[in-house]
């Protein structure tokens, strides 16, 4: 369903939400409003869950910010017992029929590819990966220490 790279982040947050835990739940109707909190960090989530609707919203982001469900949410589905990610969390442009689709009234160019990745195929490559060290400086200041002091280094190093 989605493409490698983002496959692999989706993945990456289906593995964190075993270290996940709902704390507390509060329930109006077929509104559920949770508290997350994950094993070795200090931090809590708020995850606000329709289960009619099947509309989901953590305070993290996540979803908002880069197209994929955090752990968080992941634990609230599982939690409440939903058997599948809503299509609305699946977004098309992350999946491999976005590949396969044409647009209407583009002319097609042939162009010869350079056999080694151009610019544009690197950075479309690299970039989720960032996010992913990103995302585990975030969960303590421990993480977040080293890595400030090594992207330090890196831009010392290279300027």
């Amino acid at each position: 369903l989605y493409t490698p790279t983002i496959f692999e982040l989706f993945q990456h947050e289906y593995e964190l939400f075993e270290a996940c835990s709902v704390k507390s739940i509060n329930v109006k109707a077929s509104l559920f409003d949770c508290v997350i909190v994950m094993v070795k960090d200090l931090g809590e989530w708020k995850v606000s869950f329709d289960l009619d609707k099947k509309i989901i919203h953590c305070s993290c982001c996540k979803f908002e910010t880069f197209g994929i469900l955090c752990c968080h949410c992941l634990r609230v589905f599982i939690h409440m017992d939903v058997k599948s990610v809503p299509e609305q969390y699946i977004l098309k442009r992350w999946t491999k029929l976005a590949r396969s689709v044409s647009l209407p009234n583009v002319s097609v160019r042939h162009v010869v590819e350079d056999s080694q990745l151009t610019s544009t195929q690197r950075r479309r490559d690299i970039c989720p990966r960032p996010m992913r060290v990103v995302d585990e400086a975030s969960r303590s200041q421990e993480t977040y220490t080293l890595l400030s002091k090594n992207l330090l280094i890196y831009w010392t190093r290279k300027c």
